[in-house]
């Protein structure tokens, strides 16, 4: 535990705060914006601090415990890996519907990305400590999705190059 949170570890061995009373998801749902694609939906809110912090519902429409941890599970794992190219400063609440009972982590993954796009909560890469030309937003795209496929065992040279070269 860090200061009263349970702690995610990121990729890069950050570790993340998660949201861990119900005022905090009460707040996040009130202050912030919605967003679904498919199995998720995310409420995100500003938090005014320098962290990520993020919560996970599962309710009891997905099924067992058994199922309930497991669908809680691929969603940390699919953030895990794109902590270090979410903004700093938000509250993130990850809710879980029926449709991500039987899902792979690739369908997780991809609806994440999803999410964070439309909710533009991916940083600029400065911040995410990408070294990018004119089209950002499209190079921290790829980058995720370099992480994505890591993911999923797919590290292809094509993919890693795409990712790490700048376009004109």
């Amino acid at each position: 535990m860090l200061g009263g949170y349970h702690t995610v570890c990121s990729a890069s061995s950050e570790a993340v705060e998660t949201l861990r009373n119900s005022g905090q998801f009460r707040r996040v749902k009130r202050e912030g914006r919605t967003w679904a694609v498919g199995p998720l939906l995310l409420n995100a809110a500003p938090n005014g601090e320098e962290s990520v912090r993020c919560g996970f519902i599962t309710g009891k429409k997905i099924g067992n415990a058994v199922t309930r941890n497991r669908a809680r599970r691929l969603i940390q794992e699919a953030i895990r890996y794109r902590l270090p190219f979410i903004k700093p400063g938000w509250d993130l609440v990850w809710i879980a519907r029926h449709s991500i009972v039987g899902m792979g982590i690739d369908e997780v993954a991809k609806a994440v990305d999803e999410l964070l796009s439309r909710g533009r909560l991916f940083a600029q890469a400065e911040q995410a400590g990408i070294a990018t030309g004119g089209a950002q937003s499209r190079i921290i795209y790829k980058s995720a999705q370099v992480v994505h496929d890591r993911i999923l065992g797919d590290s292809s040279p094509e993919s890693v190059e795409t990712a790490s070269t700048p376009e004109t």
